[in-house]
């Protein structure tokens, strides 16, 4: 929705015909036929989001219009995909980290040795700053 107004507004402000131009020169010519209709604004402004990725397919397009809708929903499609299995994967790597750190609380000898080890690593601490502090 927010790129259908998008594409509202800079057809409006960029698309402005070409007697307005008054010799403006080639780029100016050039971004009024890319924002001269709402669908072209839209299509530019999706363009500028993928970073220009479907620029290569513009003679593609220019020959068979239908081809941009087709680009434009593999696209989106596609990342969605990626995104799913990206999601995934993250979660269930956060669920076997979470599984395998309440395993490791919940046994007790692992944490009685720790709570020992991390006992005698005080006392080792303790002793050695101690015997660094020369003024008492």
């Amino acid at each position: 929705m927010m790129l259908y107004a998008c594409a509202i507004l800079t057809a409006r402000c960029l698309g402005i015909s070409p007697d307005d131009l008054h010799g403006a020169g080639s780029k100016a010519e050039e971004v009024q036929l890319m924002f001269h209709g709402v669908l072209t604004s839209m299509f530019v402004l999706f363009e500028s989001i993928t970073c220009w990725s479907l620029m290569t397919f513009v003679p593609l397009f220019d020959v068979c219009s239908t081809s941009r809708v087709v680009a434009v929903i593999f696209y989106i499609f596609a990342n969605w995909g990626l995104l799913a299995v990206m999601t995934g994967l993250v979660s269930e790597k956060m669920m076997a980290t979470k599984e395998r750190l309440t395993q490791e609380t919940d046994d007790g000898p692992k944490h009685e040795q720790g709570s020992a080890s991390m006992a005698h690593l005080e006392l080792m601490l303790v002793d050695f700053f101690k015997r660094a502090d020369t003024d008492g």
